[in-house]
């Protein structure tokens, strides 16, 4: 596997969830043995790559 130096993150977007859609993810990622800021990243890289607006390139998640 080639090694590949992640980019540099440059801004960061604060999501606000609703009591229930929190509680939510709070479950999946103690499903998945991620944090929730790792869970919620990753659903949305992968809604992007499903709409086509990023490449497919395999999803990684730095934050479980």
């Amino acid at each position: 596997m080639k090694d590949k130096k992640p980019e540099p993150r440059t801004k960061m977007v604060s999501a606000t969830f609703t009591t229930e859609e929190f509680e939510a993810i709070q479950r999946a990622a103690l499903q998945t043995d991620r944090r929730p800021a790792g869970l919620v990243r990753y659903a949305t890289l992968l809604y992007l790559k499903e709409l086509g607006l990023l490449q497919e390139e395999g999803i990684t998640d730095e934050e479980s």
